[in-house]
């Protein structure tokens, strides 16, 4: 499939031949990498997956002794923490690549939950989903990294009045969810910054855990059409909006098997 026959001009009717036989290798090349590098990122992920399930039992454990040094010195504030984490960890770990919007919600609410025994009464936080939204799929802890990217880099830690909002709302077949809070914010070079590497994200791309991570996984699943945009002003707030195609976990399974994905 790599080789290609030479065009010589003017073109005549081997010529055009040719140039349909080239485009015909192109096409199937392209078709067999992107399956084969469909399944290879899929094994990965499966077998990180695998590897996933034995670790916590361990963290679990470990974790479980430290709840009850807490409650025994009576700290059992600490002792919470220690059981909103590992049911975190827990629900992070089980199910498959993709659950629902509601399951995915629970997971970020359990998140932000560890983060306000920290802040108190200095932080305030609403998610407001649309009901009908529910039940629809989505990447698991494709969101979370969000809300961590904010508690991060955007919280107020001297502010006793800091707040994040996420809607999620159906919109012309799609979904779009909106995080939007009132922190610290950013200047206009980085958050020009931040949008170009967003745009130009690729499978190559680095893109560790946060904003890029996110990115580069809506791209792989949803195609080049959806993904991430950013806005912000600085000391006022970020917003931040992720839009994905409206599909059940079964369509999102099959789609990401399929190599029309891309």
């Amino acid at each position: 499939l790599y080789y290609r026959i030479p065009i010589v001009k003017p073109l005549y009717e081997f010529g055009e031949i040719a140039v349909k036989f080239n485009k015909m290798c192109d096409e199937l090349q392209e078709t067999i990498e992107r399956e084969y590098i469909g399944q290879i990122k899929q094994k990965k992920a499966e077998f990180n997956l695998l590897q996933a399930g034995i670790n916590p039992h361990f963290l679990y454990n470990t974790l479980e002794v430290i709840r009850v040094k807490a409650i025994d010195c009576g700290n059992d504030e600490v002792a919470k923490m220690i059981v909103d984490l590992a049911n975190l960890n827990r629900a992070i770990v089980k199910n498959g690549a993709f659950i629902s919007i509601r399951k995915e919600f629970n997971i970020c609410e359990m998140y932000a939950d560890i983060f306000s025994f920290r802040y108190a009464s200095s932080l305030d936080y609403e998610m407001d989903i649309e009901p009908q939204i529910m039940e629809l799929g989505i990447p698991k802890n494709l969101l979370q990294p969000i809300i961590e990217n904010y508690f991060v880099h955007g919280i107020k830690n001297k502010c006793n009045n800091n707040r994040f909002a996420i809607r999620g709302f159906l919109t012309e077949g799609d979904i779009c969810f909106v995080f939007e809070d009132n922190g610290r914010g950013m200047s206009k070079e980085q958050e020009k910054k931040i949008n170009t590497n967003i745009k130009c994200v690729n499978s190559e791309t680095k893109s560790g855990y946060g904003l890029l991570n996110v990115q580069k996984r809506i791209r792989l699943i949803y195609g080049e059409m959806y993904g991430i945009t950013l806005e912000s002003k600085e000391d006022y707030f970020t917003r931040i909006t992720v839009l994905i195609k409206a599909m059940t976990c079964s369509e999102l399974e099959a789609n990401f098997k399929s190599p029309q994905r891309y």
